[in-house]
């Protein structure tokens, strides 16, 4: 009675029955008939279908005929819009709770783009994602759009990857996603200390140097180094010690 269906890809199947005028005891056929290969998938004994793609198609009902009544066939179309997928960033490895080290280098994001199930098709092209970035505003919420350049800079920001779709699929874009980079720990390695050899009346330099190193760098600016003469302090000497005398330094 109705000649056509709009569906959305995703939603249950349905079922349509014929039924033969003449002779109700007529034995009805199901056949799929469209130009989208696998559009659906039709029952051709039941009439039930599952949508497995976007798109329109034809399914055709019809009878061989009975002893009483000739063979007979009508269509229905069927049209099946597309659906809207579930897309969700992930954030990268080697964090903790979205924390990550400061290495100056970006960070690589990825994306999950889910289906909508009760056979369909799974999302194509999820491997063409874009991400964009946001500043954390005060309410710690994104806040004003970066782009698409990844901050590397020390702070908290926020991330979206969008899909732009396909032919079974809307474009989508994901819930934001906090992540936080925070300083670089530092390492301070004093080079050849002098080793606290018993006193001989001579000078020693208190060591040969040092290094700072973070993130597998060696620092050579930035760097404040600031030495004492007694073992508390003060450290109020920008330059290394000479030491003679038994004690500490």
């Amino acid at each position: 009675e109705e000649n056509s269906i709009t569906k959305t890809l995703g939603e249950a199947g349905f079922t349509v029955t014929g039924t033969g005028s003449l002779d109700k005891n007529s034995v009805m056929a199901y056949v799929y008939d469209s130009e989208t290969e696998g559009m659906l998938t039709v029952n051709e004994t039941t009439g039930a279908v599952t949508m497995r793609k976007a798109g329109t198609a034809t399914v055709t009902v019809s009878t061989e005929g009975t002893a009483n009544a000739g063979a007979a066939k009508a269509s229905y179309t069927v049209t099946v819009e597309k659906a809207t997928p579930t897309v969700t960033v992930n954030l990268p490895e080697g964090g903790q709770e979205g924390v990550y080290g400061f290495t100056g280098q970006p960070l690589t994001f990825t994306a999950t783009v889910t289906g909508v199930g009760n056979g369909a098709v799974a999302p194509t092209g999820t491997d063409e994602i874009t991400y964009t970035f946001y500043e954390n505003n005060d309410d710690g919420e994104p806040g004003q759009s970066l782009g698409t350049t990844q901050p590397t800079a020390v702070g908290t920001y926020w991330v979206t990857a969008a899909y732009g779709g396909d032919a079974n699929y809307t474009s989508q874009t994901s819930a934001a996603q906090s992540f936080t980079i925070s300083p670089a720990q530092l390492t301070v390695k004093v080079l050849n200390p002098y080793n606290g050899e018993d006193y001989d009346g001579s000078t020693h330099a208190a060591a040969e140097g040092f290094t700072v190193t973070g993130n597998g760098q060696t620092l050579t600016e930035g760097v404040t180094i600031s030495y004492a003469t007694e073992k508390d302090g003060p450290y109020d000497f920008d330059t290394m010690p000479q030491v003679k005398n038994a004690g500490e330094y």
